[in-house]
């Protein structure tokens, strides 16, 4: 009787490895769950809490192989670009967070690459700044703008906006945890290390125990009906329009959703959709949601592997074309 137990207990675990295997398996063809960062990608700031760090380059470990996040010398991802413009020359900034910074993507396929290259072809003297910085809410954005941005002077503003940048973040905080993530990283076992870069499995089973996506998304489209929260974020925008108004300015602003809003996934309310482009639009602001142009049975073509909101290249082709005609009629443009 014992020993037809224990050749039970061998046969599950048998089955139970082979079950792991596959899954690991499965994970690394179809999962991009794991970046390992060779460099401290940020510095702390008292102000925002965190800025890029000037004149790295930084290899960032991808599923499909490494890919490159070169730091110019003023803190901007992309080569190297001077205050003052050149006589006759024309500039879009480009503002946000992780996705047109173009986290996990190489430079040449970034939105503001494509963009550039793009608008080259009509005046070769347009430049694309890419003043964007992972994770920053537009709050960040905001004092980025004030305390940096400001000086290269662009004739139009590029604000993309995802839904999480209603919330103000406390900036100490974030201060706090750049320095603390620095330490960690300079301190922290190899065996986690390991773990981390070698099972897929062990990430992504800990990743569905916190089920922590979907609980955020569902936290975010909640707030988006808080009137106290919003009324913030609202305040701030008008406030923002005016500062760049009385520079002559022009702002185009790009609404990028959780693919879970569109009706070929789960549908979730577009709300906060909805309230962003009555605000803008009321302040006669260009705004272009891009649910339309990305919402079709193929839509998880257009993202990061395994993401709900990072576009990647092909996901930024599907988009480009649309930014392009809206700043094509602003900065008035023929094809040379």
């Amino acid at each position: 009787m014992s020993i037809r137990i224990k050749n039970k207990k061998t046969v599950l675990i048998i089955i139970l490895i082979l079950i792991l295997v596959l899954m690991e398996i499965y994970l690394r063809f179809n999962f991009d769950i794991t970046r390992v960062i060779d460099k401290v990608l940020f510095v702390p700031n008292d102000h925002l809490g965190y800025t890029l760090k000037p004149n790295i380059e930084i290899i960032e470990e991808v599923r499909d192989g490494k890919v490159t996040v070169s730091i110019n010398k003023n803190g901007l991802r992309g080569p190297d670009i001077d205050y003052a413009r050149v006589e006759g020359n024309r500039r879009i900034l480009l503002m946000g967070g992780s996705i047109p910074f173009g986290s996990g993507i190489q430079y040449e396929n970034t939105f503001a690459s494509k963009l550039e290259k793009k608008l080259k072809k009509y005046d070769k003297n347009i430049e694309v700044v890419n003043g964007a910085v992972p994770a920053y809410q537009f709050s960040q954005q905001y004092r980025y703008y004030l305390d940096e941005l400001y000086k290269y002077n662009p004739d139009i503003i590029l604000l993309t906006l995802v839904l999480d940048d209603l919330i103000e973040l406390n900036t100490t905080i974030l201060k706090e945890n750049v320095i603390k993530y620095d330490n960690i990283q300079k301190n922290e076992a190899k065996s986690v290390v390991l773990i981390k870069k070698s099972c897929y499995t062990c990430v992504y089973l800990y990743g569905l125990y916190l089920n922590y996506p979907e609980k955020h998304i569902q936290q975010v489209l909640k707030s988006w009906s808080d009137d106290n929260i919003y009324s913030k974020f609202e305040e701030k925008a008008i406030e923002f329009k005016k500062n760049i108004t009385g520079n002559n300015i022009s702002l185009i602003v790009l609404i990028i959703p959780y693919n879970q809003q569109f009706s070929s996934n789960l549908n979730y309310s577009r709300y906060p959709q909805e309230r962003l482009g009555s605000l803008f639009s009321g302040m006669n602001v260009t705004v272009i949601d891009i649910i339309p142009y990305l919402d079709d049975d193929n839509y998880k073509d257009y993202y990061m592997i395994n993401d709900k909101i990072h576009l990647n290249s092909k996901g930024f082709d599907k988009i480009e074309p649309i930014v392009f005609e809206e700043l094509k009629k602003k900065l008035i443009l023929y094809k040379n």
